[in-house]
């Protein structure tokens, strides 16, 4: 059975992406926060051993061919439709299904942690049950995974907030399906999500380095009252808070390698 992973994407143009953040952050160091995601989101779930398609879903607010510029042309790219997300992601799967294949999942491209291997173990799951719905900690999800049209699943939504899980549920449940739940994963939306990840990430991992830099290189800390003891990474949420922004320009850092709406479900 022919299976789809489709990545909604959007192009990190600043101020486009990540805008919570970005209010505390910059738009700049948002933006390039989330490129950074959505290229160890792509990285990570590429079927090397092509057991699934992967489509890039991007938002038509850019046109593709900067997109390819960014993440290059071999890959299949769709384009969103019109609509909120629900209607997005809806069109979407329908046209998958079009096109045969059998069993489809939805992510955003923001939430690192799901590889190959992953995202097979989604499709498994598909085999005895209706869904599969990745929970993210904010109350919306990060995937979710089905093999038939089901418009339903996306309709009368309230779209980023905290009771779209619950609402999702609640619909598989009231027509006696099933669904299965992964492991819940973080969405990065606000500074106390970006507080928290960093927490989490080994010191060695890439994205650690590159939170630092960034707020590192766009704050001034040194304005900023601290506490003896306090660890650097409670000082730099403090500077943050405190608004205390360097206006120097982006420097130039290499990237590696939603709700789904900001490149996440």
């Amino acid at each position: 059975m022919k299976c789809a992973l489709i990545c909604f994407l959007k192009y990190p143009e600043p101020g486009h992406v990540k805008t919570r953040l970005a209010a505390h952050l910059g738009e700049p160091q948002a933006a390039e926060l989330y490129a950074a995601l959505a290229e160890r989101v792509i990285t990570e779930v590429y079927p090397l051993s092509q057991s699934y398609d992967l489509i890039l879903c991007h938002d038509p607010a850019h046109d593709v061919g900067l997109y390819r510029e960014w993440i290059g042309d071999t890959w299949v790219y769709w384009e969103q439709e019109s609509g909120d997300l629900g209607t997005r992601m809806s069109c979407a799967v329908d046209r998958a299904l079009d096109e045969g294949y059998g069993r489809i999942a939805v992510i955003g491209s923001d939430c690192i942690g799901m590889d190959e291997a992953f995202i097979d173990g989604v499709f498994s799951h598909l085999a005895e049950h209706d869904f599969v719905i990745g929970p993210s900690t904010d109350g919306g999800y990060y995937l979710i995974a089905l093999q038939e049209y089901s418009p339903w699943i996306f309709d009368d939504i309230e779209w980023s907030t905290e009771t779209v899980l619950e609402t999702t549920l609640s619909k598989v449940e009231a027509r006696e399906l099933s669904a299965f739940q992964l492991d819940a994963k973080m969405d990065i939306d606000s500074l106390d999500d970006l507080t928290r990840f960093r927490r989490e990430l080994p010191e060695e991992h890439f994205l650690a380095k590159k939170i630092d830099q960034l707020v590192l290189e766009h704050i001034s800390p040194s304005n900023v009252e601290s506490t003896e003891g306090e660890d650097p990474l409670t000082r730099i949420t403090k500077a943050l808070q405190s608004g205390q922004f360097n206006t120097l320009p982006v420097s130039g850092i290499e990237m590696g390698g939603t709700d789904i709406d900001d490149g996440s479900p």
